[in-house]
């Protein structure tokens, strides 16, 4: 076959067809390379979405059920400044409202470690006294 594009003389000699073929596979080599890179890099990509999206469904349900006692006023109302501030912060933590929305927070955060276990206190039984 080489030495039939060597015989025409509109065509490629035989060398350049040669290099163009370990070119051409050299390339093939890189794409497939680089979709394995991509494939590795979309599952990582999905499962971080996955945990974004399930971190924002937690914040947005703990959210309403705060704004929900906040409502009800079982919990005390916070200024919007307070609302943005950062909560880690031990003055901001101590301030009314936030200590409280926080003291909410370690119990709910307790109480799924608990049902992530699988493991619930039962229910004490009717007139039984809860220690």
């Amino acid at each position: 076959m080489l030495q039939d594009i060597d015989k025409n003389p509109e065509s490629i000699s035989a060398y350049q067809f040669g290099l163009l073929n370990r070119r051409s596979a050299v390339m093939e080599q890189s794409i497939a390379s680089d979709r394995r890179n991509y494939d590795a890099d979309k599952v990582k990509f999905d499962e971080q979405q996955e945990q974004t999206a399930t971190r924002e469904q937690y914040l947005t349900q703990w959210q309403g059920e705060i704004n929900y006692l906040r409502q009800k006023g079982e919990l005390p109302a916070i200024t919007n400044e307070l609302n943005n501030a950062d909560w880690t912060d031990p003055k901001v933590a101590a301030e009314s409202g936030v200590k409280e929305a926080l003291a909410v927070f370690k119990w709910m955060e307790d109480e799924n470690k608990q049902a992530d276990g699988g493991w619930v206190a039962p229910r004490p039984e009717r007139g039984q006294r809860v220690q």
